[in-house]
């Protein structure tokens, strides 16, 4: 039973680690970018979001 929760305890936080780690980075971004840049296009916005979803991804594939 032990065995069975770590392992359910580990995909868990991996699966949270891989889905808000790079929603929050993303949030954070635009936030900096509205307040300071605010006629500036949304592009950039989704391009920090795929490659903070691509570097978590690949980050937590090593675990």
């Amino acid at each position: 039973m032990k065995r069975f929760l770590k392992q359910w305890l580990s995909s868990q936080s991996k699966m949270l680690l891989r889905i808000y780690v790079p929603v929050i980075i993303t949030v954070l971004y635009g936030m900096f970018k509205f307040y300071l840049f605010p006629d500036s296009g949304m592009l950039s916005v989704a391009i920090v979001y795929l490659c903070a979803y691509i570097f978590v991804v690949y980050k937590c594939r090593k675990l």
